[in-house]
């Protein structure tokens, strides 16, 4: 797994990656970069469109423009109000077809960021085990790693 930080990036990842004939498949998050991303004809011709991956495919309800942090939603979002003192839980009820991560932007502008959410994370990751994840988030993230394995094949 190699994080390519921004969608942009990915097709070059991709490029060096299937040079060196390593198996490559893409994770992109389903919002406008990542939509860019996936439709960028180099991407798909070095990968194939069955080893371009997108989040939405697997949150559990769909959210439209999900990225990588909605298939854990709950979790991070206990884990926001907990760690953070950042509390959108009436906020992402009421709106659980929106990404969480435009949740916490629009209700905490600069303060958020997703480098403190994932440190927070992994913090709570350190005490906590796969069981503490609610039964969506577990079928999300077992459902990812399937489709990642499958295209690897």
């Amino acid at each position: 797994m190699v994080p390519a930080n921004t969608a942009s990036k990915v097709v070059y990842f991709a490029t060096i990656l299937v040079a060196q004939n390593l198996k490559v498949a893409a994770l992109l998050d389903s919002d406008n970069a990542g939509d860019q991303a996936a439709k960028q004809e180099v991407l798909v011709h070095r990968l194939g469109a069955k080893k371009i991956l997108r989040t939405t495919d697997f949150t559990n309800p769909t959210i439209a423009r999900a990225e990588i942090e909605d298939l854990v939603r709950a979790t991070l979002i206990n884990v926001a109000k907990t760690e953070l003192q950042w509390d959108i839980e009436a906020e992402a009820t009421a709106a659980s077809d929106r990404p969480i991560v435009d949740i916490f932007t629009k209700k905490y502008g600069n303060a958020f960021s997703k480098y403190k959410l994932s440190k927070a994370f992994l913090r709570w990751a350190r005490d906590h085990s796969v069981d503490d994840l609610s039964a969506d988030e577990i079928a999300n993230c077992s459902n990812l790693i399937t489709a990642i394995n499958n295209a690897l094949k």
